[in-house]
Protein backbone atom coordinates (compact mmCIF):
# COMPACT_ATOMS: atom_id res chain seq x y z
CA UNK A 1 0.00 0.00 0.00
CA UNK A 2 3.08 2.20 0.63
CA UNK A 3 3.57 3.20 -2.83
CA UNK A 4 0.34 4.52 -3.51
CA UNK A 5 -1.17 7.72 -2.00
CA UNK A 6 -3.94 7.09 -0.23
CA UNK A 7 -4.79 10.34 0.99
CA UNK A 8 -4.91 11.92 -2.80
CA UNK A 9 -8.16 13.23 -4.35
CA UNK A 10 -8.28 14.86 -7.56
CA UNK A 11 -10.68 18.17 -8.22
CA UNK A 12 -14.28 18.48 -9.12
CA UNK A 13 -13.30 19.42 -12.38
CA UNK A 14 -11.01 16.70 -12.97
CA UNK A 15 -13.86 14.51 -11.84
CA UNK A 16 -16.42 16.02 -14.41
CA UNK A 17 -14.13 15.33 -17.06
CA UNK A 18 -13.81 11.58 -16.26
CA UNK A 19 -18.15 10.70 -15.68
CA UNK A 20 -18.38 13.09 -19.49
CA UNK A 21 -15.88 10.79 -20.78
CA UNK A 22 -17.46 7.69 -20.03
CA UNK A 23 -20.59 8.97 -20.40
CA UNK A 24 -19.82 9.40 -24.38
CA UNK A 25 -18.87 5.44 -24.58
CA UNK A 26 -22.64 4.28 -24.70
CA UNK A 27 -21.60 1.05 -25.52
CA UNK A 28 -19.92 0.83 -22.02
CA UNK A 29 -22.90 2.36 -20.63
CA UNK A 30 -25.37 0.22 -21.67
CA UNK A 31 -23.36 -3.07 -21.01
CA UNK A 32 -22.88 -1.87 -17.02
CA UNK A 33 -26.03 -0.52 -16.68
CA UNK A 34 -27.81 -3.84 -17.27
CA UNK A 35 -25.94 -5.42 -14.81
CA UNK A 36 -27.53 -6.89 -11.86
CA UNK A 37 -24.94 -5.61 -9.38
CA UNK A 38 -23.26 -2.82 -8.46
CA UNK A 39 -21.08 -1.07 -10.46
CA UNK A 40 -18.91 1.66 -9.92
CA UNK A 41 -15.76 2.70 -12.24
CA UNK A 42 -12.51 4.40 -10.34
CA UNK A 43 -10.12 6.84 -11.01
CA UNK A 44 -6.72 6.14 -9.69
CA UNK A 45 -6.97 7.81 -6.53
CA UNK A 46 -10.48 5.49 -5.90
CA UNK A 47 -13.12 8.17 -6.55
CA UNK A 48 -16.05 6.90 -8.19
CA UNK A 49 -16.27 8.12 -11.76
CA UNK A 50 -18.93 6.21 -13.15
CA UNK A 51 -21.91 3.93 -11.49
CA UNK A 52 -24.63 2.18 -13.14
CA UNK A 53 -28.20 2.38 -12.32
CA UNK A 54 -28.44 -0.36 -9.76
CA UNK A 55 -25.79 1.49 -7.34
CA UNK A 56 -28.50 4.52 -7.93
CA UNK A 57 -31.34 3.04 -7.40
CA UNK A 58 -30.43 0.90 -4.28
CA UNK A 59 -29.20 3.35 -2.53
CA UNK A 60 -31.80 5.56 -2.70
CA UNK A 61 -29.50 8.55 -3.45
CA UNK A 62 -31.41 11.65 -4.47
CA UNK A 63 -28.97 12.87 -7.12
CA UNK A 64 -25.97 11.63 -9.28
CA UNK A 65 -23.93 14.35 -7.18
CA UNK A 66 -23.87 12.27 -4.60
CA UNK A 67 -21.90 9.44 -5.51
CA UNK A 68 -19.02 11.78 -7.69
CA UNK A 69 -15.87 11.80 -6.38
CA UNK A 70 -16.87 9.42 -3.32
CA UNK A 71 -14.53 6.11 -2.53
CA UNK A 72 -16.67 2.75 -1.95
CA UNK A 73 -16.37 2.77 1.94
CA UNK A 74 -17.67 6.46 1.77
CA UNK A 75 -20.65 5.28 -0.18
CA UNK A 76 -21.66 2.69 1.70
CA UNK A 77 -20.79 4.60 4.78
CA UNK A 78 -18.51 2.04 6.24
CA UNK A 79 -17.86 3.08 9.67
CA UNK A 80 -14.31 3.21 9.44
CA UNK A 81 -14.44 5.43 6.24
CA UNK A 82 -14.40 8.64 8.23
CA UNK A 83 -12.32 7.90 11.01
CA UNK A 84 -9.02 10.00 9.59
CA UNK A 85 -9.48 13.15 8.01
CA UNK A 86 -8.79 11.60 4.52
CA UNK A 87 -11.29 9.12 4.08
CA UNK A 88 -11.72 5.92 3.61
CA UNK A 89 -8.45 3.57 2.79
CA UNK A 90 -6.52 5.76 5.48
CA UNK A 91 -7.90 4.82 9.00
CA UNK A 92 -5.43 1.70 11.19
CA UNK A 93 -8.76 -1.02 9.92
CA UNK A 94 -8.53 -0.09 5.82
CA UNK A 95 -5.18 -2.12 5.74
CA UNK A 96 -6.84 -5.24 5.98
CA UNK A 97 -9.96 -4.34 3.66
CA UNK A 98 -10.78 -6.50 0.73
CA UNK A 99 -12.73 -3.85 -1.27
CA UNK A 100 -9.02 -2.18 -1.02
CA UNK A 101 -6.79 -4.31 -1.59
CA UNK A 102 -8.43 -5.98 -4.64
CA UNK A 103 -8.67 -1.82 -6.20
CA UNK A 104 -4.57 -1.73 -5.27
CA UNK A 105 -3.95 -4.63 -6.97
CA UNK A 106 -5.33 -3.29 -10.10
CA UNK A 107 -3.20 -0.46 -10.39
CA UNK A 108 -0.85 -3.30 -10.65
CA UNK A 109 -2.42 -4.21 -13.64
CA UNK A 110 -3.92 -7.19 -12.51
CA UNK A 111 -7.84 -8.51 -12.14
CA UNK A 112 -8.68 -9.32 -7.94
CA UNK A 113 -11.30 -10.78 -6.73
CA UNK A 114 -11.75 -10.40 -3.10
CA UNK A 115 -14.55 -10.65 -0.03
CA UNK A 116 -15.12 -7.51 1.65
CA UNK A 117 -16.38 -7.49 5.11
CA UNK A 118 -18.32 -3.77 5.80
CA UNK A 119 -20.09 -2.26 8.98
CA UNK A 120 -21.98 0.37 7.67
CA UNK A 121 -24.03 2.85 9.36
CA UNK A 122 -27.24 4.55 8.65
CA UNK A 123 -28.99 6.76 10.96
CA UNK A 124 -27.19 5.79 14.55
CA UNK A 125 -27.87 1.83 13.18
CA UNK A 126 -24.99 -0.93 12.55
CA UNK A 127 -25.49 -2.98 9.95
CA UNK A 128 -23.18 -5.78 8.59
CA UNK A 129 -22.32 -6.05 4.29
CA UNK A 130 -20.58 -8.91 3.19
CA UNK A 131 -19.27 -8.15 -0.20
CA UNK A 132 -17.73 -10.15 -3.50
CA UNK A 133 -15.60 -7.86 -4.83
CA UNK A 134 -14.11 -7.54 -8.24
CA UNK A 135 -11.67 -5.29 -9.26
CA UNK A 136 -10.33 -5.34 -12.84
CA UNK A 137 -7.79 -2.25 -14.53
CA UNK A 138 -9.40 -0.82 -18.05
CA UNK A 139 -8.51 1.99 -19.85
CA UNK A 140 -10.40 4.80 -21.65
CA UNK A 141 -9.56 7.27 -23.97
CA UNK A 142 -5.49 6.47 -22.23
CA UNK A 143 -6.74 6.86 -18.53
CA UNK A 144 -6.06 4.04 -16.57
CA UNK A 145 -9.36 3.00 -14.45
CA UNK A 146 -10.75 0.71 -12.53
CA UNK A 147 -13.96 -1.40 -12.91
CA UNK A 148 -15.21 -1.90 -9.54
CA UNK A 149 -18.12 -5.12 -9.59
CA UNK A 150 -19.62 -5.54 -6.16
CA UNK A 151 -21.97 -8.22 -5.33
CA UNK A 152 -23.99 -8.63 -2.26
CA UNK A 153 -23.17 -12.23 -0.48
CA UNK A 154 -24.77 -11.24 3.21
CA UNK A 155 -27.47 -13.60 2.53
CA UNK A 156 -25.14 -16.65 1.13
CA UNK A 157 -22.96 -16.22 4.09
CA UNK A 158 -25.72 -16.08 6.48
CA UNK A 159 -27.25 -19.13 5.05
CA UNK A 160 -23.39 -21.25 5.36
CA UNK A 161 -23.44 -19.99 8.81
CA UNK A 162 -26.87 -21.33 10.04
CA UNK A 163 -26.02 -24.65 8.13
CA UNK A 164 -22.55 -24.86 10.31
CA UNK A 165 -24.85 -24.07 13.54
CA UNK A 166 -27.20 -26.03 12.83
CA UNK A 167 -26.14 -29.13 11.17
CA UNK A 168 -22.85 -29.55 12.85
CA UNK A 169 -22.49 -27.42 16.44
CA UNK A 170 -26.03 -28.09 17.03
CA UNK A 171 -26.12 -31.78 15.34
CA UNK A 172 -22.90 -32.53 17.65
CA UNK A 173 -24.93 -30.95 20.74
CA UNK A 174 -27.80 -33.08 19.45
CA UNK A 175 -26.18 -36.53 19.50
CA UNK A 176 -23.96 -35.92 22.59
CA UNK A 177 -27.79 -35.90 24.45
CA UNK A 178 -28.87 -38.41 22.41
CA UNK A 179 -26.14 -40.83 23.58
CA UNK A 180 -26.37 -39.81 27.02
CA UNK A 181 -30.43 -39.95 27.06
CA UNK A 182 -29.36 -43.49 25.55
CA UNK A 183 -27.00 -44.86 28.46
CA UNK A 184 -29.46 -43.31 30.95
CA UNK A 185 -32.14 -45.48 29.93
CA UNK A 186 -29.95 -48.94 30.24
CA UNK A 187 -28.04 -47.85 32.83
CA UNK A 188 -29.69 -49.76 36.08
CA UNK A 189 -26.91 -48.51 38.83
CA UNK A 190 -28.23 -45.18 40.71
CA UNK A 191 -25.02 -43.63 41.10
CA UNK A 192 -23.90 -44.57 37.49
CA UNK A 193 -27.28 -42.94 36.03
CA UNK A 194 -27.05 -39.69 38.48
CA UNK A 195 -23.62 -38.95 36.93
CA UNK A 196 -25.08 -39.85 33.44
CA UNK A 197 -28.02 -37.05 34.10
CA UNK A 198 -25.33 -34.83 35.48
CA UNK A 199 -23.64 -34.82 31.89
CA UNK A 200 -26.75 -34.49 29.79
CA UNK A 201 -27.78 -31.18 31.25
CA UNK A 202 -24.99 -29.12 30.48
CA UNK A 203 -25.26 -30.22 26.81
CA UNK A 204 -29.66 -30.13 27.05
CA UNK A 205 -28.82 -26.32 27.67
CA UNK A 206 -26.26 -25.39 25.32
CA UNK A 207 -28.70 -26.45 22.61
CA UNK A 208 -30.80 -23.89 24.27
CA UNK A 209 -28.74 -21.23 24.55
CA UNK A 210 -27.72 -22.05 20.78
CA UNK A 211 -31.16 -21.68 19.53
CA UNK A 212 -31.65 -18.58 21.59
CA UNK A 213 -28.53 -17.14 20.17
CA UNK A 214 -29.94 -17.60 16.30
CA UNK A 215 -33.41 -16.02 17.22
CA UNK A 216 -31.65 -12.98 19.06
CA UNK A 217 -29.33 -12.09 16.22
CA UNK A 218 -32.32 -12.18 13.83
CA UNK A 219 -34.08 -10.46 15.38
CA UNK A 220 -31.60 -7.75 15.92
CA UNK A 221 -30.82 -7.66 12.35
CA UNK A 222 -34.72 -7.21 11.45
CA UNK A 223 -34.43 -4.59 13.34
CA UNK A 224 -37.98 -6.92 15.20
CA UNK A 225 -36.67 -7.01 18.67
CA UNK A 226 -39.43 -5.81 20.85
CA UNK A 227 -38.17 -3.74 23.91
CA UNK A 228 -37.71 -5.24 27.50
CA UNK A 229 -36.41 -2.83 29.71
CA UNK A 230 -36.23 -4.78 33.32
CA UNK A 231 -33.78 -4.15 36.70
CA UNK A 232 -31.35 -6.35 37.83
CA UNK A 233 -28.49 -6.95 40.20
CA UNK A 234 -25.12 -6.90 38.55
CA UNK A 235 -23.66 -10.29 40.70
CA UNK A 236 -26.98 -12.16 39.99
CA UNK A 237 -26.97 -11.22 35.75
CA UNK A 238 -22.82 -12.38 35.66
CA UNK A 239 -23.75 -15.32 37.92
CA UNK A 240 -26.58 -16.35 34.84
CA UNK A 241 -23.79 -15.92 32.36
CA UNK A 242 -21.43 -17.76 34.34
CA UNK A 243 -23.77 -20.92 34.70
CA UNK A 244 -24.49 -21.15 30.87
CA UNK A 245 -20.93 -20.16 29.53
CA UNK A 246 -19.97 -23.26 31.93
CA UNK A 247 -21.84 -25.36 29.91
CA UNK A 248 -19.05 -24.63 26.36
CA UNK A 249 -16.08 -25.44 28.98
CA UNK A 250 -14.65 -28.88 27.71
CA UNK A 251 -11.38 -28.52 29.74
CA UNK A 252 -11.69 -28.73 33.47
CA UNK A 253 -8.86 -26.70 33.74
CA UNK A 254 -10.50 -23.35 32.59
CA UNK A 255 -12.43 -21.79 35.61
CA UNK A 256 -14.81 -18.72 35.19
CA UNK A 257 -14.81 -16.45 38.21
CA UNK A 258 -16.07 -12.65 39.24
CA UNK A 259 -13.09 -10.60 39.11
CA UNK A 260 -11.82 -9.08 42.80
CA UNK A 261 -12.84 -5.62 41.74
CA UNK A 262 -15.93 -6.23 40.17
CA UNK A 263 -19.13 -4.39 42.07
CA UNK A 264 -22.79 -5.33 43.14
CA UNK A 265 -25.46 -2.92 41.54
CA UNK A 266 -28.93 -2.45 40.14
CA UNK A 267 -28.57 -2.05 36.16
CA UNK A 268 -31.69 -1.09 34.11
CA UNK A 269 -31.51 -1.99 30.52
CA UNK A 270 -32.27 -5.04 28.06
CA UNK A 271 -31.53 -7.77 29.78
CA UNK A 272 -31.39 -10.71 27.92
CA UNK A 273 -29.41 -8.62 25.11
CA UNK A 274 -26.63 -7.72 27.71
CA UNK A 275 -26.32 -11.25 29.03
CA UNK A 276 -26.22 -12.50 25.76
CA UNK A 277 -23.34 -9.79 25.25
CA UNK A 278 -21.49 -11.05 28.14
CA UNK A 279 -22.06 -14.76 26.84
CA UNK A 280 -20.61 -14.28 23.64
CA UNK A 281 -17.32 -12.61 25.33
CA UNK A 282 -17.48 -15.82 27.56
CA UNK A 283 -17.56 -18.03 24.75
CA UNK A 284 -14.73 -16.35 22.87
CA UNK A 285 -12.57 -16.37 26.01
CA UNK A 286 -13.24 -20.29 26.23
CA UNK A 287 -12.44 -20.79 23.22
CA UNK A 288 -9.92 -18.73 23.14
CA UNK A 289 -8.42 -20.47 26.22
CA UNK A 290 -5.39 -23.20 26.40
CA UNK A 291 -6.72 -24.62 29.54
CA UNK A 292 -5.13 -24.24 33.09
CA UNK A 293 -6.24 -20.68 32.95
CA UNK A 294 -9.09 -18.59 35.34
CA UNK A 295 -11.46 -16.12 32.90
CA UNK A 296 -12.15 -13.12 34.57
CA UNK A 297 -15.76 -11.17 34.92
CA UNK A 298 -15.86 -7.68 36.07
CA UNK A 299 -18.36 -5.29 36.34
CA UNK A 300 -17.98 -1.77 37.85
CA UNK A 301 -20.45 1.25 37.83
CA UNK A 302 -18.20 4.20 36.08
CA UNK A 303 -19.84 7.02 37.05
CA UNK A 304 -23.49 7.85 37.99
CA UNK A 305 -24.81 7.22 34.68
CA UNK A 306 -22.91 4.77 32.44
CA UNK A 307 -21.35 0.77 33.70
CA UNK A 308 -18.79 -1.59 32.26
CA UNK A 309 -18.43 -5.34 32.11
CA UNK A 310 -15.85 -6.97 30.61
CA UNK A 311 -14.32 -10.71 30.53
CA UNK A 312 -10.83 -10.91 30.75
CA UNK A 313 -8.34 -14.03 29.39
CA UNK A 314 -4.78 -14.90 28.54
CA UNK A 315 -4.53 -15.31 25.14
CA UNK A 316 -3.39 -12.56 23.14
CA UNK A 317 -4.75 -12.03 19.59
CA UNK A 318 -3.25 -10.30 17.09
CA UNK A 319 -3.43 -6.79 15.13
CA UNK A 320 -4.72 -8.56 12.02
CA UNK A 321 -7.51 -9.91 14.13
CA UNK A 322 -8.08 -7.53 16.43
CA UNK A 323 -9.09 -4.74 13.27
CA UNK A 324 -11.40 -6.91 11.41
CA UNK A 325 -12.78 -8.78 15.08
CA UNK A 326 -16.05 -7.34 14.56
CA UNK A 327 -17.08 -7.81 11.20
CA UNK A 328 -19.59 -10.68 10.36
CA UNK A 329 -18.22 -13.52 8.48
CA UNK A 330 -14.55 -13.20 9.85
CA UNK A 331 -13.25 -15.73 11.69
CA UNK A 332 -9.59 -17.43 12.72
CA UNK A 333 -11.75 -20.71 12.21
CA UNK A 334 -12.62 -20.23 9.08
CA UNK A 335 -16.00 -19.69 6.77
CA UNK A 336 -19.00 -20.50 8.26
CA UNK A 337 -18.06 -18.57 11.38
CA UNK A 338 -17.73 -14.83 12.49
CA UNK A 339 -21.19 -14.35 14.13
CA UNK A 340 -20.43 -13.95 17.93
CA UNK A 341 -17.99 -10.83 18.04
CA UNK A 342 -20.07 -9.27 15.41
CA UNK A 343 -23.34 -9.54 17.04
CA UNK A 344 -21.76 -8.02 20.53
CA UNK A 345 -21.11 -4.73 18.87
CA UNK A 346 -24.61 -4.74 17.07
CA UNK A 347 -26.67 -5.67 20.42
CA UNK A 348 -24.42 -3.60 22.82
CA UNK A 349 -24.24 -0.18 20.12
CA UNK A 350 -27.74 -0.54 18.65
CA UNK A 351 -29.47 -1.92 21.27
CA UNK A 352 -28.33 -1.63 24.88
CA UNK A 353 -27.07 2.10 23.30
CA UNK A 354 -23.39 1.22 24.62
CA UNK A 355 -20.06 0.42 23.20
CA UNK A 356 -17.78 -2.61 22.66
CA UNK A 357 -14.29 -2.46 23.25
CA UNK A 358 -11.13 -4.84 22.87
CA UNK A 359 -7.90 -4.38 24.51
CA UNK A 360 -5.21 -7.31 24.16
CA UNK A 361 -1.24 -7.23 25.07
CA UNK A 362 0.90 -9.86 24.95
CA UNK A 363 1.75 -10.36 28.77
CA UNK A 364 -1.60 -9.04 30.20
CA UNK A 365 -3.63 -11.21 27.83
CA UNK A 366 -7.18 -9.93 26.59
CA UNK A 367 -9.99 -7.96 27.72
CA UNK A 368 -13.25 -7.56 26.21
CA UNK A 369 -15.82 -5.10 27.77
CA UNK A 370 -19.22 -3.36 27.38
CA UNK A 371 -19.84 0.24 28.18
CA UNK A 372 -23.85 0.92 28.37
CA UNK A 373 -26.28 3.31 30.44
CA UNK A 374 -26.69 1.97 34.07
CA UNK A 375 -30.06 3.24 33.38
CA UNK A 376 -31.62 2.68 29.95
CA UNK A 377 -34.45 5.06 28.85
CA UNK A 378 -37.21 3.49 26.90
CA UNK A 379 -37.88 5.34 23.83
CA UNK A 380 -40.49 7.77 23.45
Amino acid sequence: MEKYDLKARVDNEELELYHTIISNHTDIVKIIDKLPVWVLILNNTRQTVYYNDKVFSDLNLSSPKQIIGLRPGELFKCIYSDLDVNGCGNSEFCKYCGALNAILKSFDGDKQKEECHLLIESNGIKEALDLEVTATPINIENKPLTLFVIQDISAANRKTYLERTFLHDIGNTVSAIITSTELIKEETDMEEKEELINMLIPSAYQLLDEIQAQSEIRKAENHDWDPNISTKSSYQLIQECINIAKNYIIDEDIALSFADKCKNFEVTTEVTLLKRVIINMLKNAIEASDGNEVIQVCCQQIDELSSIFSVKNNKFIPEHVMKQLFQRSFSTKGKGRGIGTYSMKILAENYLKGQINVQSDEEKGTIFSVIIPTVLKKKA
